[in-house]
């Protein structure tokens, strides 16, 4: 393997994306029957990890080649599940930025929208670095209009309270206001940024006027960081830091119910060639 493995809380501007995870890129690359070059580039990205495992349906739709090419015995959750948990993509990210200087200061704590859960664990995970010291000036919030009628959105007291109290399903913008509810609490402004099913680049960019200028810190739940790459182009690179908590991969039907607590295997494989690529497009432009 060439170069230096390193986890998400290590790299450098300049690093080797496919050296990403302490080794999981490669190592899942070749479950799916794919040797990695040694250098990275678009195609191979595209070709050997998003049309392999893109998004949580093409890995599960990929999963007998995964099979195939382990040892007899072994199975394909338990084996991703092992890898994704070494890649280290699903522990906490402390405030860092590109260049891995910390801060504890910022001007701007940028959370997005999604489904339920996230807006919970991306919340908490700011209350949290809140109750550890950190500063922050205001909280901006970017959310849809898209109505949270998941099996698993429906099933939460918000979702239904809100039913109950106003007769339609709550959107993720009714929920990040009632999240917002609390930094109010805390003396903290909140700016609530709204789009209709756009996505978090284009909702960043429509919050432009709030970030630009600013020391800005994303606040994400594991695995999903690279997505402080959407807010770069707005946030200037020695401005813009990121953040995310922690969480176990589900290795049971049990677990892999339980969206609040685990990440479904099947998807974690995405986050990391989420990464590969944000890594890769930043040292491009360097």
């Amino acid at each position: 393997m060439a170069g230096l493995e390193y986890g998400f809380d290590q790299f450098k501007i300049g690093d080797n994306p496919y050296n990403l995870g302490n080794g999981a890129v490669r190592s899942l690359a070749a479950l799916g029957g794919v040797e990695l070059s040694e250098e990275p580039n678009f195609e191979e990205i595209q070709a050997a990890l998003f049309d392999n495992w893109g998004t949580e349906k093409t890995f599960r739709s990929n999963v007998d080649t995964f099979t195939r090419n382990l040892p007899d015995g072994l199975d394909a959750r338990d084996t991703v599940a092992d890898v994704v948990e070494e890649s280290g993509i699903m522990s906490a990210i402390s405030p860092r930025n590109i260049a891995g200087d910390k801060a504890r200061e910022f001007d701007v704590a940028l959370i997005g929208g999604g489904t339920y859960n996230w807006i919970e664990r991306r919340t908490q995970l700011l209350h949290d670095l809140l109750d550890q010291g950190h500063k922050v000036g205001e909280v901006v919030m970017l959310g849809t209009f898209r109505e949270m009628k998941s099996e698993t959105e429906l099933s939460t007291d918000f979702v239904r309270d809100f039913q109950n109290r106003h007769g339609e399903m709550p959107t993720e913008v009714h929920h990040l206001a009632k999240k917002g509810e609390d930094f109010h609490g805390r003396g903290l402004s909140v700016g609530l940024s709204t789009g209709d099913k756009m996505g978090f680049k284009a909702l960043v960019e429509q919050a432009a006027p709030q970030l630009e200028g600013k020391r800005v810190l994303v606040v994400q739940n594991a695995p999903a960081g690279s997505t402080f790459a959407d807010v770069r182009g707005v946030v200037t690179d020695e401005n813009l830091f990121f953040a995310t908590d922690s969480v176990r991969i589900a290795r049971t039907d049990e677990e892999e119910a339980d969206a609040r607590h685990y990440q479904k295997y099947a998807s974690a494989p995405s986050a990391l060639a989420r990464w590969v690529k944000a890594v890769h497009e930043i040292n491009q432009q360097q």
